[in-house]
């Protein structure tokens, strides 16, 4: 029974130290990607919907599925960012990743709307909104 399991052992030492290029590295992430253009309209009217226009965009081919998140701070403060996937086996293609979209915004009180945007996870960008 102990040969068994020495030669099992010893096996499976064997196998690790001669490992050879198919070592495949892989990492899967969600973070925050940069938002590139955030279209936010001046003026609204109250109780009705306008677009809110935005593009995203990652710096490789790693990036997949981004998406965006429109939320609330409270009453007139929302916080705009975007979020992709990162997904690696060690080499990542040479390409840009974008993703657009519109986001169908209904204000529920007249005042001033601020949005926060998240441009870059260190730039922050502040539009406003007057709803009338």
């Amino acid at each position: 029974m102990k040969a068994i399991l020495t030669a099992i052992l010893l096996c499976l030492m064997i196998s690790c130290l001669n490992e050879k290029d198919d070592y495949v590295y892989y990492i899967k992430k969600i973070g925050a990607v940069q938002i590139d253009e955030a279209l936010i309209p001046d003026t609204a009217k109250n109780l009705e919907f306008v677009q809110i226009k935005s593009r995203a965009s990652a710096n490789n081919g790693c990036w997949k599925d981004l998406n965006f998140e429109l939320k609330a701070i409270n009453t007139y403060e929302y916080t705009l960012k975007a979020y992709g996937t990162y997904e690696s086996y060690g080499v990542c293609p040479d390409i840009m990743v974008y993703r657009d979209t519109i986001i169908q915004f209904k204000p529920i009180q007249k005042g001033s709307y601020l949005f926060y945007i998240t441009r870059k996870p260190s730039e922050i960008d502040i539009d406003t909104m007057l709803v009338k």
